[in-house]
């Protein structure tokens, strides 16, 4: 992997053969990703071809950057499963098409304050279970227990709401 100055990057970048290579691309997942995301994967993938393509294996620019563009959609997909908020488990699908965002805050103002910031921290900010239990003074584990203990409250009023 080599040093990328901003030069080569804006260079490749203006180039309208990349830019049509990174459209092309980011274009199959326009369906399921933001156009800032689209945007940021074609960044990222072209960054990643300055860095990487090596003109002696034979392969042409575009094409690496066809791959690395590909990869880069990829992988921001799989993190984004990774991170997707989900607590109502099997209910999901059920209920998915019927819920809105409204009902969303809704369920959630059936929680007191304390068990909503919990609920945000874990899944907005993405804080693991020892950073939460020692933000509220007690141990990962008692975070734990006590963060299942809200997703069963939240799950049970789905189901009294949506009938699920």
């Amino acid at each position: 992997m080599r040093y990328v100055t901003n030069e080569e990057f804006e260079t490749a970048y203006n180039n309208q053969d990349n830019k049509n290579i990174i459209k092309a691309v980011t274009k199959k997942y326009s369906k399921i990703l933001s156009k800032d995301d689209q945007k940021s994967c074609g960044m990222h993938g072209l960054w990643r071809c300055i860095q990487n393509h090596d003109d002696k294996y034979g392969r042409k620019f575009t094409t690496s950057l066809f791959i690395h563009v590909e990869w880069e959609c990829r992988r921001h997909l799989s993190a984004s499963k990774k991170n997707k908020v989900s607590f109502l488990g099997e209910m999901d699908s059920e209920i998915a098409s019927s819920i809105n965002n409204k009902e969303v805050l809704e369920i959630l103002e059936i929680l007191p304050q304390k068990q909503k910031d919990i609920i945000y921290q874990r899944f907005y900010e993405n804080r693991t279970l020892e950073e939460i239990g020692k933000s509220q003074g007690y141990s990962k584990e008692a975070a734990r227990q006590n963060i299942n203990k809200i997703i069963s409250k939240l799950r049970e009023s789905c189901r009294e709401t949506f009938g699920v």
